[in-house]
């Protein structure tokens, strides 16, 4: 629906423009001359961000997370994410970030990395062609790609 909607904007000759789609967002141009900046909410605080990315050009940033949609039963919690390998609720993370010119890409490869946990994300990412990650896991600490490095500002304690 992101990159749609995009081409549509394009079509209207709209140069800058940022969509926000359930907090998945694409952009295109900037803000006033300036990056467009996101934030990336703090899985165990979700009202608070715990990064801040700063977009512009073409791209698109996709979290996928555990925190956010779940349920609970008999005090354990479940996430909505599904590892196909064990049919069992996705838990090594709470949250994955990638950054990709398309949103389509960047919302599968997020979700995808959530599922391969911390022994196969990062093959995950080369697989499919994905350079920048952020990832927080269950315990809050983060992970992330090198080129992520380079486009992300941890807030706070991190």
């Amino acid at each position: 629906a992101l990159d749609i909607a995009m081409q549509q904007l394009r079509k209207a000759g709209i140069e800058n423009a940022i969509v926000n789609i359930g907090g998945d967002m694409r952009v295109i141009g900037s803000k006033n001359g300036q990056a467009w900046r996101v934030g990336i909410q703090n899985p165990s605080t979700p009202s608070q961000a715990i990064a801040m990315l700063e977009l512009s050009g073409d791209e698109s940033v996709v979290t996928s997370g555990t925190y956010q949609r779940l349920f609970e039963w008999q005090g354990q919690r479940f996430s909505h994410i599904l590892d196909p390998n064990t049919g069992k609720p996705a838990n090594s993370f709470a949250s994955v970030t990638v950054i990709h010119a398309d949103a389509t890409t960047a919302d599968t490869a997020a979700t995808a990395i959530l599922i391969a946990g911390p022994n196969r994300w990062r093959t995950v990412a080369e697989s499919m062609g994905v350079k920048r990650v952020f990832i927080i896991d269950q315990t809050g600490q983060t992970l992330l790609t090198q080129p992520m490095t380079e486009r992300i500002k941890l807030l706070g304690d991190n």
